[in-house]
């Protein structure tokens, strides 16, 4: 797997836990997406990636959320390889809204280096 941590949080980091982005390799599959914004999602809530204009919503379970299915994992990981960054929107618990910002600087290496670690 590779992960990343934020570089921009819209919060005190005292309110919450730490917030980071991982792609798993799998073996056989599509790769899966997964993301922990640090804090208990609100049940039945959307967490949602976007990529400017374009959005993709993962469903919470507890402090993580994934994608719906593997189209969704291959469609935000090819807007990974073509963008400069992410944000992801998440509403807490208690329902506070929370902004986390990462860069893709270096994403297409990292993932093609994952790749060729972890070849099926």
């Amino acid at each position: 797997y590779i992960m990343s941590s934020p570089i921009k949080r819209d919060d005190n980091l005292k309110e919450r836990g730490e917030s980071f982005f991982i792609v798993t390799s799998v073996e056989n599959d599509a790769d899966e997406v997964s993301v922990s914004s640090g804090i208990e999602y609100k049940e039945k809530s959307d967490v949602e990636i976007s990529f400017g204009s374009t959005k993709f919503y993962l469903f919470p379970y507890l402090a993580k959320a994934w994608a719906n299915d593997k189209n969704d994992d291959i469609e935000i990981i090819k807007q990974m390889q073509e963008n400069a960054d992410l944000v992801i929107r998440s509403v807490a618990k208690d329902n506070k809204i929370f902004h986390d910002t990462y860069s893709l600087i270096g994403f297409n290496q990292s993932y093609l280096k994952m790749k060729t670690i972890c070849k099926d």
